[in-house]
């Protein structure tokens, strides 16, 4: 390239560089120049291009001829800014040349000057090192090696490696530079903003959301919107200048009018306020305004309780005073109390519990307000007793009977779980024993009395020693005053092997704490003076010590709801009875017993956490492995009470029944299903017998449930039952053939025989004989199977109107025809169809019912097995949709979780899932319940393989469920974070977690026990001296002391070093585990 032509400059320049300055040069030439000398310049400047660009490589050649420019000496002797090598070499070096090269010569003699000028500008200049891409800058340590030659004062090396040095800003001695992870810059992100970007309207409009999404532009609509097809003939003549100009001033005065957008936040505030102006007793906006103040202020994150019960109380004292209806809320009062209690001192929470205790008279309130008096543990165990005996006489007060007499059995579930909690397990079982008598048992003669008078005539009875309800030979209170004699005092059953199961371990903290778990365990049933190890003053129970808790029970369904409550109280939980009894669901965070069994734990939780191999090499090319799942309707069992058999499962073998396991004392509970039969109605109780048999041993379940039909022949509901326990053995010709004698009999009714139609024809849908089984539909509608449409249409009708009959029919029956109708129509239609008929069925039931939850259960199981189980071509999609609006609605529906994780199987992102997990649900219905936090651990661990890369999520879960207001003071819960903690080794943690566990629940012996057990290495002798001290200041029964067990013991200093050489060690994979790098 050329150098310019003069006129190509101005006709004056500034200084240039170089040593001599510049003069002023005309643009009409000059005497020493002439133009043999610009053909020279010329020459040379392409002599310099055309040796360049015959050379091979510069790359291979920089370092040598970079060498030769610095040594040679012609450089070296004639190296002045005004010669002709310097001119040369100016020009050579740039690799970039050929912008504008001329020459100036001066007045002064001597050669002329030729400067460069690089008028694009180059911007490597600017950068560190030399001008050329592939020089590679030295750098000089200077400052000990703490700074670099070149660099500012700013930079520091704070990374030295094989391939060069790390520079950072600050340094030693420097302030550090602030993170994401610092405290204060946390504090930026945790609060609002505090200061506002402004768009303009036309900005603010431009980008549209949809379903919260910001749609992108494609191609399709790019060329739909073609803008020359827009343009049009100017009628008025205005010129194109006119129309820009009307354009601009539109646009000014658009821009001129903008005014200040709302954050979405502060928007969704105002309309709130505005709601609550006009409506002051809309309650659930009033929650929803809460839940919108506290979003800002994660559960996890530091000091949150405090200040998320600050801003609940300020929230709620507004609710609460600004209109009469809003002041009895029951769950508006127990929101502000539980706030409170984070902040208030002990006499002002008082007084607020006295006043809201004579404001609200609610069941729910008294239950809450004897909770906080357990945690409170002032007085012990008989300062809880009081407290409530004056719950029990106040909670039913100005309600109906039913209503009364279940408030009051809470109460007693209570108190027999706090019994059992503390340690005083024979207690608790005295406390139902004497109840079932006194419910049951009331001999004839003394049914007629006033109550104290029957508590009277019943603590002889009990100070007789008799068997009681539950025990060898118990006949009860009423057969001792019908014979007139007193029964013979007979040996308690239970197991009474005192110091049998104790651990054989070295350690006698240990050993102390296994022999307390296994004795609270097995000898749960009060002794007798004539048994043996009854110098154990709380192993025998006075009547006068469960004398003020016992209760009066008239009506029917507080008796059978006695009986339930004494089930779950064993053990077998009941799906949705404890939500069934109060309209809050609060008793959940102590009456789930079964979440806190060692058997549980160890199934909750995967056997090993290491990841797998999830692809294989085969010829170079990578072969995925088949995903493995854990069972899909899991261990974790909750959904709408009744809604579900007892023996009903999923699929044909009926997997994921209501009771599939049982960890407790087996004979003992035998014997309370045997001995409180009810005299009448006793079908329900009789299978509730056959399911937990079916869960021992399924033998045993069948001829139990023979000798039930020898007594009860006419009984349909024992009949379906029995051929369920066949289809569970797998022995469905057994199951077929006791339908086909129940449908071919004259001695029930069309209604009766609903849930007899249904199973048979669900037990043919599921074995792929559709035939048969529309076949069976056809004739429970009277209709031929062989008449083709026309008979098809009929049956449908004969459904519908079915399904539309609500007189004189129960829900069970209307159920069953639903479910028939659904069938019919994935049999000879479409699933869209059947989709279709299930939204027909909703619209005449309430959101949140047991009818409208247990359809939805049946309709999306239907739907599960139509698509997956019978694997009928569908579109995932339509399954999807049903199950996600579901799970919104039920959120705690295992049963619907578990076909929610069945549309998830094979899908290569996993957010619907890990959303599923997450806490980012609001509002006072998305509150998730114990069993779903404890479904939540189980559904991180269901692939097999990918526990490894949920345990921070299960972390942050649990951390959640113990801070919030909704669970945070339940023991179960904290038992499972302190053994999950506990089996991925952070011992630390457990031992952390375990203090606050026991601040929050101080009066759980369980949790005691687990720093003398599983987390023994993590504690000092010392420190488990104290905590044995503190179970007996809180007044905690300890079977034998500790002190006994640990004289002449000494702790080794060198097992202790050896354990935290071990735990260092763990933390240190730990740590290089968790690196980013």
């Amino acid at each position: 390239m050329t150098a310019p032509s003069f006129s190509s400059f101005p006709p004056s320049f500034g200084s240039f560089p170089g040593d001599s300055q510049v003069r002023a040069v005309s643009s009409s030439g000059n005497d020493n120049l002439n133009d043999l000398d610009i053909r020279k310049s010329k020459n040379k400047v392409k002599d310099g291009h055309k040796r360049r660009s015959d050379r091979p490589s510069r790359k291979n050649s920089r370092s040598r001829s970079r060498r030769e420019r610095e040594t040679s000496p012609e450089r070296r002797k004639s190296g002045t800014p005004g010669s002709d090598s310097a001119v040369h070499n100016n020009v050579g070096e740039d690799g970039r040349s050929g912008r504008g090269v001329f020459a100036f010569h001066t007045d002064s003699p001597g050669p002329s000057v030729i400067y460069y000028s690089d008028r694009k500008g180059d911007r490597l200049n600017i950068d560190f090192g030399g001008l050329y891409h592939g020089d590679v800058p030295k750098y000089n340590p200077v400052g000990r090696g703490k700074k670099i030659l070149g660099l500012g004062q700013a930079w520091t090396v704070v990374f030295r490696s094989g391939k060069g040095v790390e520079v950072a800003m600050g340094g030693a001695g420097s302030t550090k530079q602030p993170q994401l992870t610092d405290r204060r810059t946390f504090a930026l992100l945790t609060t609002g903003k505090s200061r506002r970007l402004l768009t303009s309207s036309t900005t603010a409009s431009k980008f549209q959301e949809v379903d919260g999404f910001l749609p992108l532009p494609t191609r399709r609509n790019a060329e739909g919107n073609q803008t020359y097809r827009s343009i049009t003939h100017n009628k008025d003549g205005e010129s194109d200048s006119d129309y820009s100009s009307s354009n601009a001033d539109a646009a000014g005065s658009s821009d001129d009018s903008d005014t200040t957008p709302f954050d979405p936040h502060l928007e969704a505030l105002r309309a709130l306020e505005q709601n609550l102006s006009s409506d002051p007793s809309d309650v659930t906006s009033w929650l929803t305004l809460m839940d919108h103040s506290l979003s800002n202020v994660p559960i996890t994150s530091k000091n949150a309780t405090q200040t998320r019960a600050e801003i609940t109380l300020s929230v709620l004292a507004r609710t609460i005073a600004s209109a009469p209806e809003n002041a009895s809320n029951v769950y508006i009062r127990l929101k502000y109390l539980k706030a409170g209690e984070e902040i208030w001192h002990e006499s002002k929470l008082r007084a607020e519990w006295e006043e809201c205790l004579r404001a609200v008279n609610s069941p729910d309130i008294w239950m809450e307000w004897l909770d906080w008096r357990i945690r409170s543990c002032v007085g012990g165990v008989d300062q809880v007793v009081r407290d409530a005996v004056k719950a029990l006489k106040s909670s039913g007060q100005g309600l109906p009977l039913i209503e009364a007499e279940t408030a009051q059995l809470r109460i007693m579930w209570r108190m027999a779980n706090f019994f059992k909690q503390a340690g005083f397990v024979e207690r608790s079982t005295a406390l139902f024993q004497a109840q079932a008598e006194l419910s049951f048992n009331v001999p004839e003669p003394l049914t007629s009395l006033p109550f104290d008078q029957q508590l009277d005539n019943l603590e002889e009875f009990w100070e007789s020693e008799a068997p009681r309800i539950g025990e060898v030979g118990a006949r009860g209170w009423h057969s001792r005053e019908g014979d007139g004699v007193a029964l013979n005092p007979a040996q308690t059953s239970g197991k009474l092997t005192k110091g049998a199961h104790s651990s054989r371990a070295a350690d006698p903290y240990i050993r102390w704490a296994t022999q307390e778990a296994d004795e609270d365990k097995n000898m749960s049933i009060p002794l007798k003076s004539t048994d043996d190890f009854s110098d154990d003053p709380y192993a025998t129970i006075l009547f006068s010590d469960i004398r003020p808790l016992l209760v009066s029970l008239q009506t029917t369904e507080a008796k059978d709801t006695f009986r339930l409550i004494w089930l779950s109280c064993l053990g077998l939980h009941i799906p949705g009875f404890t939500a069934s009894l109060s309209g809050h669901n609060m008793d959940d965070r102590w009456s789930f017993k079964q979440f806190s069994t060692g058997s549980f734990l160890s199934d909750l939780f995967p056997k090993s956490s290491a990841p797998i191999i999830t692809a294989d090499s085969y010829t170079g090319v990578m072969v995925g492995r088949e995903r493995e799942y854990r069972k899909t309707f899991g261990i974790v069992k909750e959904w709408c009470f009744d809604a579900l058999r007892p023996l009903d499962g999923v699929g044909l073998d009926e997997s994921g029944r209501m009771w599939e396991q049982f960890e407790g004392d087996v004979e003992f509970v035998r014997r309370v299903f045997e001995q409180l039969k009810p005299k009448t109605d006793n079908v329900s109780w009789n299978i509730l017998f056959l399911s937990f048999e079916a869960s021992q041993s399924l033998k045993s379940a069948v001829k139990l449930s023979r000798n039930l039909l020898s007594v009860h022949r006419q009984s349909t509901e024992l009949w379906t039952n029995h051929a369920l326990l066949e289809r569970i053995r797998g022995r469905y010709d057994e199951s077929r053939k006791i339908y086909q004698t129940l449908l071919s009999s004259q001695e029930y009714t069309h209604a009766e025989l609903v849930q007899v139609w249904y199973d048979y024809v669900e037990l043919e849908w599921l074995s792929g004989n559709n035939n048969k089984a529309l076949e069976i539909i056809m004739t429970a509608t009277g209709q031929s199977s062989t008449g083709g449409n026309v008979q098809l249409l009929r049956a449908k009708r004969t459904l519908d109107e079915n399904t539309r009959n609500t007189q004189q029919v129960t829900w069970r029956c209307r159920l069953g025809w639903c479910k028939m109708r659904l069938v019919l129509e994935l049999l000879s239609g479409t699933m869209q169809g059947g989709i279709h008929i299930a939204d027909e069925f909703f619209l005449s039931l309430n959101d949140g019912s047991v009818e409208h939850e247990s359809l939805s259960m049946a309709s999306l199981l239907l739907l599960y097995h139509h698509s997956v189980t019978l694997r009928n071509p569908s579109p995932p999609a339509l399954l999807r949709a049903q199950v996600q609006k579901a799970v919104e609605k039920y959120p705690s529906n295992t049963i619907i979780l578990g076909v929610f994780l069945e549309c998830e199987k094979g899908e290569g992102v996993w957010g619907r899932v890990r959303d599923l997990l997450g806490d980012n649900s609001e509002g006072r219905f998305k509150e998730k319940s114990v069993a779903r936090r404890v479904a939540d651990v189980w559904i991180a661990g269901w692939q097999k393989g990918k526990w490894h890369s949920e345990i921070e999520r299960v972390r942050n879960g649990l951390e959640a469920a113990v801070l919030s207001t909704r669970t945070g003071r339940s023991a179960i819960l904290w038992k499972v974070y302190i053994e999950f903690e506990t089996r991925e080794g952070q011992l630390q943690k457990a031992k952390r977690l375990l203090y606050r566990a026991i601040g929050e629940c101080p009066m759980v012996k369980e949790l005691y026990l687990l720093a003398f057990g599983s987390l023994r290495t993590a504690f000092k002798a010392s420190e488990l001296n104290a905590i044995a001290e503190t179970m007996v200041e809180r007044g905690l029964r300890l079977r034998s002391g500790l002190e006994e067990v640990v004289v002449g013991w000494r702790e080794s200093d060198d097992e202790g070093d050896s354990e935290r050489e071990g735990e260092l060690e763990y933390e240190s994979k730990e740590r290089r585990r968790l690196m980013p790098y």
